[in-house]
Formats: structure tokens, C-alpha cells, sequence
């Protein structure tokens, strides 16, 4: 059976890599509406574009929908995953049945559902202040994207959510009591990790909020 988040993440993969090769390399005979497929904010502002790409880009600004997207989903998967380790890896059908049809092959003892309860809390709170980000902090004045790249942000999200979930509920999946034989407990490298991401994260908030700050320059002025 297909592993349908690998096979996802593979194809935005090799387009995001083709996409740059493209931008870098200018080739003779390359039609324009795969330059204009990957035009996005700064590099869609004075272009003109084919008929079928300027009817499907839609304002930047539409960026927080895919992250209002993901705090919800994401909120759910941790509610799941604390199920989980309250019930001690009792998951109602429809759940198994999803993570199943999603990533067959992925359920391998990676993760307890207490590591991935961690990495599903720093997750929502990254996805969650990039909403924040989005509604207050961020200009976008009337920069665009084409409905490829708005799409995209939908999958990202939602196949990082699931990884997470998959990795937890995989022990589900296969046996109660392969969840005391596989546990992997909070050690460490997991405490390291997550120092890491909090001076990452307010490392990032702090370059948003520059950068908002420096468009608001410009805008005064001009």
C-alpha cells in the first residue's frame, strides 16, 4: 500500500527543487507559465501574467488561513495524543483506520506517544504564534501568490500534523503492549532539542518583527 504523506512530501519536494533550478537557470524554450507557477510575493509585483496564472493568485495575506488550518488540526492531534497516554494507547477505530490509510508504512517504534505529545506542543505553539504573525505583525500591502503555493501551505501543514500523530498512534496500531516494549522515554537529547527550538522560535518572532517594522519604515517614507 502507498504511503500517502511520503509520496506528498516527496512531490513538493521535487517541485520546490525544479522551481529553484528554474529561477537559477534560465532556459531557452521554457514556457512562461512555469516561471509564472513559481512567482510569489516580491517576484510577482509589476509581472504580467498568463490568463490561466492571473486567475488564480490570490492576496499573501491569505497565508493565515493555512496556519488558523494547522492550530486547529494541530490542537486536535495533541488531544488525541494525551488520549492516548490517558487511555495507555486506546484509540477509537476511526482514528487507526485513518493513520492506516495514510502512512501504511510508516509504523515503525519511532517515537513513544510522551515524545510525541512534546513534539506536537512545541509544533502548535510555532504554527500558532505564525498565526499571531500573520493577523498582527506581518504587512503584506498587495503582494500576491498563486493558488499552487496557497494549496501547498494546506499540505505542509496537515502532513506535519499527521506525522506526528502517525508516530504516536503507530504502537496503537499494531499492539497494546508493544507501547511498554518500544517507550521511549523524555531523556537529554530531548531537553536539548527543546532549548533549541524555544531560542530558534524567539529568534524568529524577533526577524518578523523587524522585518514588519522595516516595511512600515518604507511605507512612512514613501
Amino acid at each position: 500500500m502507498i504511503n500517502i504523506i511520503v509520496v506528498m512530501f516527496s512531490f513538493l519536494c521535487v517541485t520546490a527543487i525544479f522551481g529553484i533550478f528554474l529561477q537559477m537557470v534560465n532556459m531557452k524554450g521554457t514556457p512562461k507559465i512555469m516561471y509564472d507557477l513559481y512567482s510569489h510575493g516580491k517576484s510577482c509585483e509589476g509581472k504580467l501574467f498568463s490568463t490561466l496564472i492571473s486567475a488564480v493568485l490570490v492576496p499573501k495575506s491569505w497565508f493565515f488561513h493555512f496556519y488558523l488550518f494547522s492550530t486547529i488540526y494541530t490542537f486536535i492531534i495533541l488531544i488525541v495524543i494525551v488520549w492516548m497516554i490517558l487511555t495507555k494507547n486506546q484509540l477509537p477505530i476511526f482514528i487507526t483506520m485513518y493513520i492506516s490509510s495514510l502512512s501504511a508504512h510508516s509504523c515503525i517504534n519511532i517515537a513513544s506517544p510522551e515524545i510525541s505529545l512534546l513534539a506536537a506542543t512545541l509544533f502548535l505553539l510555532q504554527v500558532s504564534r505564525r498565526m499571531y504573525e500573520s493577523m498582527y505583525v506581518t504587512i503584506f500591502l498587495d503582494s500576491k501568490m498563486n493558488l499552487g503555493h496557497y494549496i501547498v501551505g494546506y499540505l505542509h501543514y496537515w502532513g506535519c500534523g499527521t506525522i506526528l500523530l502517525s508516530y504516536a498512534a503507530c504502537q496503537s496500531i499494531q499492539e497494546n503492549h508493544m507501547h511498554e516494549q518500544a517507550r521511549n522515554e523524555i531523556c537529554l537529547q530531548h531537553v536539548i532539542g527543546t532549548v533549541l527550538f524555544i531560542i530558534a522560535f524567539h529568534q524568529q518572532h524577533i526577524v518578523h518583527v523587524t522585518l514588519a517594522n522595516l516595511r512600515k519604515s518604507n511605507l512612512k517614507f514613501y
